[in-house]
């Protein structure tokens, strides 16, 4: 349900049934981030330029965004209650960043 988002390029969630809590840990596509940022903060940050697109997402506004999405298709899918931790990167040579 949240590998659906076409923001992921991979997107590995962990869930336990006894435990208020998912783990998501999502890899970016850079193209899509790169549209995203510049939606969300009006700023444009090339998707070839990894570097940039690591310093936008730090935003506080990008991450709450991303949260507010991973949120509402966790309710849509009934996953009501849970609180969602995530970490954020763009590919295997990204250092992750927590949220």
């Amino acid at each position: 349900m949240f590998a659906l988002d076409p923001l992921f390029a991979t997107l590995l969630v962990h869930g336990d049934s006894t435990q208020p809590s998912i783990v998501a840990v999502a890899v970016l596509d850079p193209v899509q981030a790169s549209a995203f940022v510049k939606k969300v903060t009006g700023k444009s940050a090339p998707p070839t330029d990894m570097a940039a697109l690591e310093e936008q997402v730090r935003d506080p506004r990008i991450r709450m965004e991303i949260l507010k999405g991973l949120t509402k298709v966790a309710k849509q899918n009934r996953l009501n209650g849970s609180v969602l931790y995530f970490l954020l990167a763009f590919g295997a040579d990204s250092q992750i960043r927590d949220h």
